[in-house]
């Protein structure tokens, strides 16, 4: 589930993202959001589809909360948005703009808990069997690494290891081919060569043709094709808004 959280306020923004992230663990729901500090930036970044959710700060320097919907709806009708102000003045407006919801701050855990669990009732994306994962084979076990908390796939020597985002690393007993068959379609996965698949959301850097990972590893794309590699990552950070 894809979430922007748009607030100038940096509290605010680690207040919803510290919820969110309670809010996945609790709920084993995959969450993935992205933070801008104004509507300009929001909405030079949006595309249909990109969110499931949008929680928006009604007061913002320069494009307010509402200007912001009131374009976003030009874009996307159905949108889920809900508003965050430290006022209930607005709330009428803010409801005109179809929103699906109205939270005064400070947003209290319990408050976006609910607004959560309405909007996944309204989506339909109930839990983590409802996802995309990946089923990885190792030491005689089963593993599920859903899309989000998948880090990379690569071949080393004769071994296929899998990581994910809390650092486990895994060796696999399937083939690359059966893996890459899995999860190679999905958006946030790059294949960087025949023996290397990464999710772009967890590469830090990109430069001469190696892939640097926010873990550590470093990954060698193909030669000839490091420069579109590179430009399909940097793309996929613009359209998604990832620093």
């Amino acid at each position: 589930m894809r979430i922007a959280i748009v607030d100038d306020e940096p509290t605010l923004l680690m207040l919803i993202g510290s919820t969110l992230k309670a809010y996945s663990q609790e709920r084993s729901i995959d969450i993935k959001t992205s933070e801008f500090i104004t509507g300009d930036m929001f909405l030079e970044n949006y595309e249909t589809g990109r969110y499931d959710l949008i929680f928006m700060d009604v007061y913002m320097p320069g494009m307010d909360g509402i200007e912001t919907v009131l374009k976003l709806r030009e874009m996307d009708p159905s949108v889920a948005v809900v508003f965050l102000t430290a006022s209930e003045d607005h709330m009428k407006k803010a409801l005109s703009c179809h929103a699906f919801d109205y939270l005064v701050k400070p947003a209290e855990p319990a408050e976006v808990y609910r607004v959560m669990d309405e909007c996944i009732k309204m989506l339909g994306k109930s839990s983590l069997a409802d996802s995309k994962y990946l089923e990885v084979i190792s030491d005689r076990m089963s593993v599920k690494i859903s899309q989000a908390k998948l880090v990379s796939v690569s071949v080393r020597g004769h071994a296929i290891y899998v990581c994910d985002d809390e650092q486990n690393v895994y060796m696999a007993k399937q083939s690359f081919s059966s893996l890459e068959e899995k999860i190679g379609d999905w958006e946030n996965i790059l294949l960087l060569n025949r023996g290397v698949l990464v999710n772009m959301d967890y590469i830090a850097t990109f430069e001469d043709g190696v892939c640097v990972m926010k873990d550590g590893y470093h990954f060698q794309a193909k030669v000839r094709t490091a420069k579109q590699l590179q430009q399909k990552w940097l793309d996929y950070k613009f359209q998604t808004g990832n620093k």
